[in-house]
């Protein structure tokens, strides 16, 4: 150890909170409030961004002193989650299988703390008792060793992790923009029909290219649309759009059911329930490795759309949900697991992309949950997509649209490799500059 650390218990830094669920007698503890953080919420990142539930005023009250503060470091201390590592960016309450430490922040920096114990996940493993379900107690956790540089090379250490951390969030928050991007050109085009709407209205080609610049499309994108609507089934939609069984499109292949022995290191991978975000998108990190068979049509390529079949979220956030599949430059194949179906197109009218979008469309997504069963865990039917009618413009407009949204996930892809490298980076300096291998004591902060 290096003699400029110093060696303390986590409970001298701070004081050491585990947390608890609400009493089941407490009609009204979820809703709208302050987060409730489980280990299922704790997904790498440093803060939270969304949890499953909230607590309110009642749930709070029934539990209130187990409130930890903003910028306390909490760590899963149970199962298959241990080690599990988040720091509070609000007050916030947690589960009881997860340890608070609320730090001492006039002595210690926060931040370090949290890049010490985010380090530390095998090390906290094997000192779980347990065998059945490994479990650190208060007790136990308080008592674990912490080593400690200086408060200002703790500043220093936090600095520069933060740094890539933060850099890491942008890239992520930028994606979510260009994701809702997406989603609001396939709203205006295929479910308002706005250019239809403004097309309509114009008298001029100066009125029309001043209603395409309000849509943020040229006027060459703007005259493929027609300025007339048409009755059906469906209500009114614009005229020369036609409407269509989505089992006319596509085909779905349902993944490959495995056992706990098959995963094991290999460079082929299972696509899992894990691989989905919450409201759809694709989740780098949800792979498992995988030696076990399967077959050639359950292999699935970047580029191809999945939709999960299995949901175990309270708020059925998973079930329906659409992802892209991501290349990953260390595995050599990803197979859809069990929880996962491939779907393909079997003609030339529709595209990834729209597909992609139209899956995540309110009336789609209530659509799916008609075709679901079960309580604790749901299920999707096998044939959801046999009764679903989809609306179809003509093949110029469903061309440009592939075209502007593929452009979009193209950035999306690049963000994404971005942030790997920059996540690879750190985990890399992350032990050195823990250790005191680098030496950070000449580094001036701003």
């Amino acid at each position: 150890m290096n003699s400029s650390f110093s060696v303390l218990t986590l409970e001298e830094i701070g004081s050491i909170q585990t947390g608890k669920t609400p009493p089941g007698k407490v009609k009204n503890a979820y809703g709208v409030g302050i987060p409730f953080i489980t280990p299922k919420d704790m997904d790498g990142r440093k803060f939270i961004r969304n949890t499953e539930r909230y607590l309110t005023e009642e749930g709070v009250n029934s539990i209130k002193n187990y409130v930890v503060p903003e910028y306390s470091v909490s760590v899963s201390c149970i199962g298959s989650d241990m080690g599990k590592v988040i720091m509070t960016d609000r007050p916030s309450i947690t589960n009881q299988q997860i340890n608070s430490i609320v730090v001492d922040n006039t002595k210690y920096s926060p931040e370090y703390i949290y890049y010490n114990m985010s380090n530390r996940r095998n090390e906290l493993r094997k000192m779980a008792g347990g065998t059945t379900m490994p479990i650190i107690n208060k007790t136990d956790f308080s008592k674990i060793n912490i080593q400690l540089p200086s408060l200002t090379i703790q500043k220093k250490i936090a600095h520069i992790l933060s740094t890539l951390d933060d850099k890491i969030e942008l890239n992520r928050k930028m994606n979510q923009t260009l994701e809702m991007m997406a989603q609001a050109l396939f709203k205006s085009w295929f479910v308002d029909f706005d250019p239809v709407h403004v097309k309509a209205t114009c008298k001029s080609e100066q009125e029309l290219e001043s209603a395409a610049t309000e849509l943020g499309i040229s006027k060459e994108i703007l005259e493929l649309f027609p300025s007339k609507f048409k009755e059906s089934e469906m209500g009114m939609i614009p005229k020369g759009w036609s409407e269509d069984n989505l089992s006319n499109h596509i085909s779905v292949t349902k993944g490959k059911s495995y056992k706990s022995s098959e995963l094991e290191e290999s460079r082929t991978a299972l696509v899992t329930l894990k691989s989905f975000l919450r409201g759809g998108g694709y989740r780098i990190d949800g792979i498992k490795p995988y030696i076990g068979k399967y077959k050639d049509e359950q292999i699935v390529k970047p580029g191809e759309l999945i939709m999960a079949y299995t949901d175990v979220t309270q708020a059925a956030d998973v079930i329906g949900k659409p992802a892209i599949v991501l290349a990953d430059e260390s595995i050599d194949t990803l197979v859809a697991s069990l929880d996962v179906g491939i779907v393909r197109t079997k003609s030339q009218v529709v595209n990834i992309m729209f597909l992609n979008q139209l899956f995540k469309t309110r009336k789609f997504q209530g659509y799916i949950l008609g075709h679901t069963s079960g309580t604790t865990v749901l299920h999707l039917a096998k044939g959801w997509f046999d009764s679903y009618i989809i609306l179809l413009p003509n093949q110029e407009i469903m061309d440009v649209f592939d075209k502007l949204v593929s452009s979009l996930f193209k950035q999306i892809q690049l963000n994404i490799e971005q942030v790997r490298s920059l996540q690879k980076t750190r985990d890399t300096l992350l032990p050195k500059l823990l250790s005191g291998e680098l030496d950070v004591s000449s580094l001036e902060l701003d």
